[in-house]
């Protein structure tokens, strides 16, 4: 997993919201798209920084490999070339 990858999500995934004065877990609903900003969160190496709804929360990696597809640029285009036909 690299630093820009996207990824939508199959199914809702916990996340922790640290903008708050106490972390708070939030439930990303499935068919969101998230965006790698930092691959790890020095508390915790298995979790990643993502953006969604333009502020930053972190996720367990494992979490978005197995309830996430990667979009890859291909993917993309072929969506936004579908929706504007």
């Amino acid at each position: 997993m690299r630093t820009g990858q996207s990824f939508r999500l199959k199914t809702a995934t916990l996340a922790i919201d640290n903008s708050r004065t106490k972390p708070t877990a939030v439930s990303v609903p499935a068919d969101t798209i998230i965006y790698v900003t930092d691959l790890r969160n020095p508390r915790d190496p298995r979790m990643i920084e993502v953006e969604w709804q333009g502020g930053a929360l972190f996720m367990f990696e494992i979490d978005i490999q197995d309830r996430g597809e990667r979009i890859t640029e291909t993917a993309e285009l072929s969506r936004v070339h579908c929706a504007g036909t």
